[in-house]
Parts: structure tokens; C-alpha cells; sequence
């Protein structure tokens, strides 16, 4: 056990926010000392620095005790004021490793020290917000469609900024197992590259995975999926995995032609490097998804089961556009650049980076004004009529 002196009542604290997390600790040099971690149930004592202890908490800081129960120490991961240290024992209460900081909670992005009683190679630590032994919590979704180049990134990476929802797009994460060389990379990059679907078994595992670790790791349970379903076969796939019994989630749907997608994608491919990112796979993705039958029908699905389906088209936001076009042509003047009328849908050079901030800006106090407002009170079920047909919103003029 770590030194106490047992508390007087004169000594004692008010009670800080209950520890909840949990902390997993791999690939020590001594094997003994992998393992799950649990919040402290050590009585509350005063420590070698004067420090008043609670449950869960050693020195101020959160400390844990090992689920096992084989530490001699307990807690058996706490931090020291006397060492500014985070430090892990042994099963026999001697330290084995140890981090010098201040952080408030152990670090994850650093390695981790060999102290006076540890062996080569220091572990590896994650952080849990969800007991990891048991399942894990159901995520809350918002399904988001609509055809390549619809604005469905755009939005969602703006919700994730000002409301604080985790946005995973469909495609980003085929890319990243595709760049990640996984046993799915072939069969993926054959997919995306024509345009079309990857097999429901894969895009679902992908979300999956992706919604668990962010649910385990962050604490952040409410989710934008960006690109899915695209079908009547991968809704039936989210059944498949999620049980017909789980509630359906809401649904946003982005309505744009596809003259104005095309024109947005191509304008688009000068930057981004991706393969699909061309008219024949432009045409087949809008064919596919945007304008499917699959795509009715999963609204009328979703609506018949109680959610809510919220469809929009988004204004054209050009106009804002244009209040920073002088700027933007003057600096590609300056800096030898092409200057398009698109320039100003594209990622910035890094010496733009002013003018986006300027475009972003105007943009987002539009978007936070006047669409935000509509769309989240629809999802919630408080706009006009009963939150669950298909609705176009009357949005404010720009």
C-alpha cells in the first residue's frame, strides 16, 4: 500500500467529480503489469505530500487500482505531487514506470519511463470512458446522404465544430483501410475507383469499429454519418448488426442536380487527388446514391418506423463568395496561382489562409443563424407538423 496517514474528520474534502474512467496499460517489459486498470476504491487518506485523498482520486488527480486486484499498492496508478509524475507499480508495489508532467490525466500521446524497479520497454496506456469488459454504449446517429459534391462533408465537418458531434464519413474511412494496405484494400480500391458501393459488410464494420473506439476513447456518443446508407442493402446491413428492435436513426438528406454536382466535383479534382473524383465516377455515384430509388424508400422506411427524415436543399452560397473575391484574385495575382471562379470552393494555398478564414467565417455565422438552428429542431421533433415526414425548410435569405 502506498503511505496514508488516516484522515480526522477536519481533514476531509469535498467530494470531487466521481472517477469514472478506466485505463488500459500494454506491452510492458514486465508482462505482470499489462492490464486493465479500475477507478480507486482506496479510503480516503492524507498522502506523503500532505495531499487529502477521495475515492478514485490520489494527490488531487484521478488514480486507479488494478481490476485484478493483485497490487500491493493500491492505488496502483496515481500520480505524485512530491515527483510531478504519473507512475505504474509492480504487482509488488515497487514502481515500475513512470512519465514526469503535469497532466491532469495519464498520458497517452508520450512514451512512458523505465523507473528504478521496471523493464524495457515502457507500456503503451489508453483511456476508457466506458468500462471496457463490458459492451459498449449504443452510439446515437444522424444518417447523412446525398449526392457526391451535395455539401454533406462540409456541413458535417461544421456540425462537429459547433455542436460537437463526431463526424465519420464513409469514404474517409474506405481511404484510410486503403491506405492502411488491410486485407479489404484491393476489393476497396476496385470499388471506389468505378464509383461504385463497397460490400455492406465491409462499410458497416468500418462505422462500427470507428463509433466504438470513439465511444470508448472520447466519451463523445453522438454521431454524422457521412455517406450511408447508400442503399436499401446496407440499411438492411445496420438491422443485421444493431438489431431490428434498436431505434432507427434520423436521417439528413442533401438535394442537389446533378449539373451543379458535376461542376463542383470536377472543379474539385484539381485538389484533392482522388481517384473518383472524374466524370464517369461522378455520374455512377449520383446514379447510385443520389437519386436512387433505394433512397425514397429508405426515407418512407425511416419515417414509417418513427424518425425523422429531414430533405433540403442547401442556397447557393456564391454570394458570400463573393464579398471576399476581389482579395482572393489579388493574392493569386501575387502569388502566380490560377485564378477560376471555383478558387474559392478549393483548399487555400497556405498564404490564402487569411481569405479562408474571412470566407469560413461569413459562412459559419450563416450556418450557425439560420440552417443549424432548423435542422437540429427537426431532428429533435420540434419543427412544423410531427418531426417526421421529408421537409424543405424555408431558410433565411443570405
Amino acid at each position: 500500500m502506498g503511505n496514508r496517514t488516516p484522515l480526522k474528520s477536519e481533514d476531509r474534502t469535498e467530494d470531487l467529480k466521481p472517477n469514472t474512467l478506466y485505463v488500459e496499460v500494454t506491452g510492458a517489459g514486465i508482462p505482470e503489469v499489462d492490464g486493465l486498470f479500475i477507478p480507486s476504491t482506496a479510503p480516503p487518506a492524507k498522502s506523503e505530500s500532505g495531499t487529502v485523498s477521495s475515492i478514485g482520486y490520489w494527490n488531487g488527480r484521478m488514480a486507479w487500482d488494478r481490476a485484478d486486484g493483485k497490487a500491493a499498492r493500491s492505488p496502483a496508478l496515481s500520480y505524485s505531487n512530491s515527483y510531478k509524475s504519473w507512475r505504474i507499480s509492480r504487482l509488488d508495489g515497487h514502481l515500475a514506470y513512470e512519465i514526469t508532467c503535469e497532466d491532469e490525466l495519464p498520458p497517452r500521446d508520450r512514451e512512458w519511463n523505465v523507473y528504478k524497479m521496471g523493464v524495457a520497454p515502457a507500456p503503451k496506456v489508453v483511456l476508457h470512458h466506458h468500462d471496457p469488459r463490458q459492451p459498449c454504449p449504443k452510439p446515437n446517429v444522424v444518417f447523412v446522404l446525398g449526392g457526391p459534391g451535395a455539401g454533406k462533408g462540409t456541413m458535417c465537418e461544421r456540425a462537429e465544430s459547433q455542436l460537437g458531434w463526431t463526424h465519420l464519413s464513409t469514404g474517409d474511412l474506405l481511404r484510410a483501410e486503403l491506405e492502411a494496405g488491410g486485407p479489404n484494400a484491393a476489393g476497396i480500391e476496385e470499388f471506389l475507383s468505378v464509383g461504385k458501393l463497397v460490400p455492406n459488410e465491409i462499410v458497416v464494420s468500418l462505422l462500427t469499429n470507428a463509433m466504438e473506439h470513439v465511444t470508448r476513447t472520447t466519451g463523445r456518443n453522438n454521431f454524422l454519418l457521412d455517406g450511408f446508407p447508400r442503399s436499401l442493402s446496407n440499411l438492411e446491413a445496420w438491422h443485421e448488426t444493431f438489431g431490428r428492435e434498436t431505434a432507427l436513426p434520423k436521417m439528413l438528406y442533401f438535394e442537389c442536380p446533378y449539373p451543379v454536382l458535376e461542376k463542383r466535383i470536377l472543379a474539385r479534382a484539381k485538389y484533392t487527388g482522388r481517384n473518383d473524383d472524374n466524370v464517369e465516377s461522378v455520374k455512377l455515384r449520383f446514379d447510385s446514391s443520389a437519386v436512387s430509388d433505394d433512397i425514397a424508400h429508405m426515407q418512407r422506411t425511416l419515417v414509417d418506423a418513427g424518425a425523422t427524415v429531414l430533405s433540403f436543399t442547401l442556397p447557393d452560397l456564391t454570394p458570400l463568395a463573393r464579398l471576399i473575391a476581389p482579395r482572393i484574385a489579388a493574392m493569386n495575382q501575387a502569388l502566380n496561382l490560377p485564378d477560376t471562379n471555383d478558387a474559392w470552393r478549393q483548399p487555400f494555398p497556405t498564404a490564402l489562409v487569411q481569405s479562408r478564414a474571412q470566407w469560413c467565417a461569413t459562412e459559419m455565422r450563416w450556418i450557425t443563424r439560420h440552417l443549424f438552428p432548423w435542422i437540429w429542431q427537426g431532428l429533435q421533433g420540434k419543427s412544423a407538423g410531427d418531426g417526421r415526414a421529408c421537409k424543405r425548410p424555408e431558410l433565411a435569405p443570405l
